[in-house]
């Protein structure tokens, strides 16, 4: 990452001028970016370019156009991989020229080749193309127009058919205009061959740069084609993949494009500075930067953060933003809104409805972070109601980064983040509106694989004691079956049989024989544990474990909590009948055990359970 920016051939600002430029001596008409927010309700935000409609309400008399159009793509699984991999973004841009009904195929392939090898200088021997091969059950003729002129720059080998699913467009609905398209791929692969690549989603070794549609055809609403009175011609190439071509690198993300927000991200947070290494802190430099791009346009455009639709997909990128600026950068409040005020900066020149906005842009973050940075930083309920109102994705971000913590590798660099977001989580189970969504995101799933952890170490003891404390709170609920059949259970008799014989946490083992008391107090939990008797066995035989313990009548809340767990079970004429047969030690002599260490609680109730077994009796 040592290149400097000042030192490229080819900076992004060159890269989308010489486009322009390009097609603009080709006598094209340059139209402004249209907004992100799209009239049309149904798609969140514009994602790939303009609509023809859209261009030509433009300009009724326009023949070609060309543009830089700014996008964003907010779906979860975008969010997901941004900064991960190599070119996913939620914020992007497409550069593109338009025909309509004038030249075609022919000129529009021409003008593409011209522009990549001789104004771009790409290597020939690297450029690999796709074009539509034809489709037998559609009816439709290999694009043989396509092919034929491909063939005058490149090589057979090097020019390669695909059916309907990868070179075909529709515009989608039942009645839409469609037609072929061609690819231009790019072969990082020197010397080698990637015909095999072309079309797949390695977007490394070979990625597709460009894509020329030619809208020829309309389909109506029973599937039929027929060929348009006027053609078209639309080209969308992305300036991220474009740039880091021309750039040499392998992601976009190493590119003058996200540099400059680099460097501002090091000199406001001090962390170390960027060096394309994959890692935690990497992924969150990419995040910020591309999460601040998409929400600096959105908020420019006249989105603000909400509840809904785009509101809440905005507001979902920010929630990913903060998450990851606070968690890795060291990021605090203000420093999100000044990332913004370096975007606002870098790419004002190309696009002044963010210099006239910038105010705006500042203030609406600002209003975010002061929020979310609280929240981030709270363990009181108060404030994380705050955050559910604000985001229904609270839950995946707190289970998500539970689950970027190894649960066999608690390490004490990584335990006071766990331990802060099992807090939070326990102040959400506290509540009975959240505690019901904590259960349907199967936080307990998460809980039982730290809970289930053989090791004596104090610092997994604690956590250990959290999850519990948790899973506790959650059996306030009103329908615990789910919880149930989820293998609480297990877990709590994992944690007694293991307390009671390795010597674990008090806490540990006191929490869980009260998960299992609830249980069995429960109509439904007591009802679930003797109807197999399986598990009824195993209930047993996990609280044998603390009777037999050589500790047994000096561990008086254990010892009280296991007679209470029997004197619940008794009330079943057959779990009567077990206690007699399966207690490794006499009802009578465990009685004088407990006498002998003064616990006049535990006589007590284990006198009230052997006149349930007596009563119970043949």
């Amino acid at each position: 990452m040592s290149e400097k920016t000042t030192e490229l051939k080819w900076p992004a600002t060159k890269v989308r001028e010489t486009f322009v430029d390009f097609f603009m001596s080709k006598e094209h008409t340059l139209l402004p970016s249209f907004s992100v927010i799209p009239k049309d309700p149904s798609p969140l935000f514009t994602q790939d370019g303009m609509d023809l409609e859209t261009i030509k309400q433009h300009d009724k008399e326009l023949k070609r156009a060309c543009y830089y159009q700014k996008c964003i793509i907010a779906a979860h699984e975008e969010l997901e991989s941004v900064g991960t991999l190599n070119y996913p973004h939620t914020f992007f841009e497409m550069l593109s020229n338009w025909s309509f009904g004038d030249y075609f195929k022919k000129e529009a392939i021409e003008w593409a080749w011209e522009l990549l090898t001789k104004v771009y200088r790409i290597l020939t021997d690297q450029i690999y193309v796709s074009y539509f091969g034809g489709d037998s059950e559609s009816g439709l003729q290999v694009d043989e127009e396509t092919r034929d002129t491909w063939l005058q720059f490149l090589p057979p080998e090097r020019v390669l058919p695909f059916g309907y699913r990868d070179n075909f467009w529709e515009m989608g609905g039942t009645s839409s205009m469609c037609g072929p398209y061609t690819k231009v791929h790019y072969n990082r692969l020197a010397n080698q061959d990637a015909a095999s690549l072309v079309n797949k989603e390695d977007q490394i070794s070979c990625i597709e740069i460009w894509n020329l549609v030619f809208i020829q055809l309309e389909k109506d609403s029973n599937g039929s084609l027929k060929p348009l009175p006027t053609k078209y011609v639309s080209t969308r190439m992305n300036l991220e993949r474009l740039t880091s071509v021309l750039q040499n690198r392998i992601t976009s993300y190493d590119t003058d494009i996200f540099l400059p927000i680099y460097d501002h991200i090091h000199k406001a947070t001090g962390i170390a500075k960027y060096d394309g290494q994959m890692g935690y802190v990497t992924d969150a430099y990419r995040v910020v930067a591309d999460h601040l791009r998409t929400m600096s346009f959105a908020i420019a455009d006249g989105l603000r953060p909400g509840d809904a639709g785009r509101e809440y997909a905005l507001r979902r990128v920010f929630l990913q933003a903060v998450r990851c600026g606070m968690q890795f950068l060291g990021g605090k409040e203000g420093f999100f809104s000044g990332v913004a005020s370096s975007i606002v900066g870098e790419m004002g020149g190309a696009f002044p409805e963010l210099k006239a906005h910038e105010e705006t842009i500042s203030k609406t973050i600002q209003q975010e972070e002061a929020v979310f940075c609280k929240i981030m930083v709270t363990e009181t309920f108060k404030d994380l109601a705050i955050l559910l109102w604000y985001s229904r994705d609270a839950f995946t971000m707190l289970l998500a980064e539970i689950t970027s913590i190894s649960p066999s590798c608690v390490i004490h660099e990584e335990y006071g983040r766990l331990s802060k977001l099992l807090r939070l989580i326990k102040c959400l189970a506290s509540h009975s509106e959240t505690r019901t969504s904590l259960i349907k995101a199967s936080i307990q799933s998460y809980l039982y694989l730290y809970i289930q952890q053989r090791s004596t170490n104090l610092t997994t003891s604690i956590v250990q004691r959290h999850c519990l404390d948790i899973l506790f709170l959650l059996l306030k609920i009103d329908d615990i079956k789910s919880l149930l059949e989820s293998g609480i259970i297990e877990v709590c008799i994992h944690a007694i049989t293991d307390g009671s014989t390795r010597g674990l946490d008090d806490r540990v083992v006191e929490v869980a024989l009260s998960i299992l008391k609830s249980i069995l107090k429960n109509q439904g939990g007591f009802a679930y544990i003797t109807s197999e008797e399986e598990r009824f066995l195993e209930v047993f035989a996990g609280l044998a474990t603390v009777i037999n313990s050589k500790l047994a009548c000096q561990q008086t809340k254990r010892v009280n909590a296991v007679i209470e767990c029997y004197l619940l079970l008794s009330k079943d004429k057959r779990a009567c009948e077990a206690l007699v047969m399966h207690l490794p030690v006499s009802l009578g002599t465990f009685r004088a055990q407990i006498r002998k260490g003064a616990n006049t609680s535990a006589v007590e109730s284990l006198n009230k359970l052997l006149h349930n077994v007596k009563e119970a009796g043949p």
